[in-house]
């Protein structure tokens, strides 16, 4: 039975527990008031919210009170499940320990079932949707995590739950105002349902260790704690770093990785102080160590590095602006010295964190997981428009994966095009196929350099370099434009025409431009500035398949990209990369690069 206590609280009447009350065996069990609503009969039971606000705890200790009551067949999913233990089956087995109920379940490693018959069974609705549609007899489906349900699996999940009076419950901490989850059960909620939205204030065991994070959140970025602890949605999606670029899922080391890679982040005043470890598999990058910490006196830090399983056997690389902080963690034992830090060194590191194909996270590094989501680039106050700068926030565990890398990252600034011309090469005329939006003939060089022309295409996802020109000879302004008129009237060796395409001058061609001009050809200044910034803008097109060049019509090109080289103290100008990068910098919107082109790269590759 259900005895409402004070204020937040519900107390739950249990018999046959391992207390002894007037010699009838009872316990009675304290749960939030909002979960009231668990134990009343509805096809659609969903809880939403932020951190913090028990939903997973509640949700597990209401189904396994109702299982112990009577048989129940209990389905618990989520999308993607690969092993058991990325299920809730620990989440439960805790709460059945917990509950003192151990003589009324019986835990194996794959399942869980009661003494009276009922039984708790796991599945991932993508990865394995054929034993979704087998399953016969369930009462009661339990989604964890319905944020990441897609649209399919709930086409074949809802069907698939047909007993008579059998329920659905969602518990959720909502992703994007657009997820099939969210628009189906909050914004449009069905027949029969109960929807509740349930926040950390509604936890009366809030534990410590979380009331820092969310007050420290809501201190340092009020927009993003609203979404982490008020449980709305976000809204700066095509502003953040790595939108597209990480998945969590679990993995184990292998043999010949390169790695693990430490860095270490301090906190100041407030701020945490972190410690992160990273793999190399390939073109992946793998993270599956975290310790992260609110408050750790100096003393403390040692205690905190070692909830990283073998810190002290790997050079941890930290944050050089607190030297002291190194010299005392080395006098305890850890391999640490300082990470170098340069100007630029924050936009290097995440053009290096860009350029993996894809970063792993592990999930139990949830704070990382977190910053994933939030970690962004400024946007214009009054457009909106996403700009190339960094917000100096939710970053400490990012930081600290760039100070592990930090060797790597230096020597991806001398080789900075990460290139395969498998990859990146087409042979034959123009794809066409999706239509050509915008054409583009980039002018360089000049002066004691050659001159060079690219002719760029550009369909909205994909720019395709399909013709180039370079000519070290002596010409005057006219001759150049006449060579350059001739350059996109021709269709030689397949190349496409363009005459109809914008030039872009480098600053400081006014003879030039002069001559164009008179020729009638539209025209205007490309940006030149910021090389670092164009180039890494490149960088990252390249490593997101977003570049593409003819292999028949572009050859010096693409020689050139394959052997780049740039050092900032050593500045050497290259015309072929410098119209590639003026191009990139001048044409290309930031936000694009900042998409989820992963996916739709992947997919064209198999296809």
């Amino acid at each position: 039975m259900l005895v409402w206590g004070k204020a937040r609280l519900t107390e739950y009447l249990l018999h046959g527990s391992s207390d002894a009350t007037n010699g009838e065996r009872t316990t009675i069990l304290q749960m939030p008031s909002w979960s009231e609503c668990l134990f009343r009969s509805s096809r659609y039971k969903v809880g939403y919210g932020g951190r913090g606000s028990s939903k997973s705890w509640s949700f597990a200790r209401a189904l396994i009170l109702r299982a112990a009551e009577r048989r129940l067949r209990i389905l618990c999913c989520r999308e993607l499940m690969n092993s058991i233990s990325e299920s809730v089956h620990h989440l439960l087995a805790d709460q059945i320990r917990a509950l003192r109920l151990g003589h009324k379940f019986e835990v194996q490693a794959g399942a869980i079932s009661g003494i009276n018959g009922s039984e708790f069974i796991f599945a991932g609705l993508a990865s394995n949707p054929e034993k979704i549609r087998s399953t016969e007899g369930v009462n009661i489906c339990w989604i964890e995590e319905g944020e990441h349900i897609s649209e399919r699996s709930w086409e074949i999940l809802v069907p698939t739950i047909r007993q008579e009076d059998s329920e659905i419950w969602v518990s959720m901490n909502p992703d994007l105002v657009t997820d099939p989850s969210y628009e189906r059960f909050v914004l449009n909620p069905p027949p029969n349902s109960i929807v509740v939205k349930v926040n950390w204030q509604e936890n009366p065991w809030l534990p410590e260790v979380l009331r820092q994070e969310k007050d420290y959140l809501y201190r340092v970025d009020p927009e993003a704690a609203d979404y982490v602890w008020g449980g709305n949605p976000r809204t700066n999606l095509s502003a953040q770093i790595f939108h597209g670029k990480y998945v969590v899922s679990e993995f184990e080391p292998r043999d010949g990785w390169g790695g693990p890679y430490l860095g270490a982040d301090w906190g100041f005043a407030a701020d945490p102080t972190v410690l992160m470890r990273c793999w190399i598999d390939g073109r992946k990058l793998l993270v599956d160590g975290e310790a992260y910490g609110f408050g750790v006196e100096l003393d403390s830090v040692p205690k905190l590095f070692e909830q990283v399983p073998r810190s002290r056997d790997y050079v941890i690389r930290g944050d050089s602006s607190r030297p002291e902080t190194i010299s005392h963690i080395k006098a305890r034992g850890f391999r640490i010295e300082a990470a170098s830090k340069w100007d630029g060194s924050i936009e290097d590191g995440i053009a290096f964190l860009r350029s993996f194909e894809q970063i792993v996270i592990h999930p139990r590094c949830t704070h990382l997981q977190e910053e994933a989501r939030l970690y962004s680039y400024k946007r214009d106050r009054l457009s909106g428009d996403v700009m190339p700068d960094v917000v100096d926030k939710h970053n400490h565990c990012w930081d600290s994966i760039r100070y592990a890398l930090e060797p790597l990252v230096r020597r991806s600034r001398l080789a900075i095009f990460a290139w395969s011309e498998t990859e990146h090469g087409y042979s034959g005329p123009l794809p066409v196929g999706r239509g050509i939006g915008e054409e583009t003939v980039v002018v360089a060089g000049g002066m004691d350099q050659p001159t060079v022309f690219l002719a760029c295409f550009d369909d909205g996802r994909t720019v395709f370099v399909d013709k180039e020109y370079v000519s070290d000879e002596n010409k005057a302004d006219g001759q150049f434009a006449d060579d350059l008129g001739t350059f996109m009237n021709s269709e030689e060796a397949g190349g496409r025409k363009c005459t109809q395409a914008l030039v872009l001058i480098p600053p400081g061609f006014g003879s030039f431009d002069a001559q164009l001009l008179l020729r009638g050809i539209w025209r205007t200044e490309g940006d030149a500035r910021d090389v670092e910034d164009g180039l890494r803008m490149v960088a990252s097109m390249l490593s997101l398949r977003m570049l593409k060049f003819s292999r028949e019509r572009c050859p010096r090109l693409m020689a050139r990209i394959a052997g780049y080289r740039f050092d900032p103290k050593k500045e050497v100008a290259d015309p072929l990369c410098d119209a590639l990068r003026m191009f990139v910098k001048t044409r290309i919107a930031p936000w694009r690069i900042t998409e989820d082109t992963v996916a739709l790269r992947r997919s064209e590759k198999k296809s």
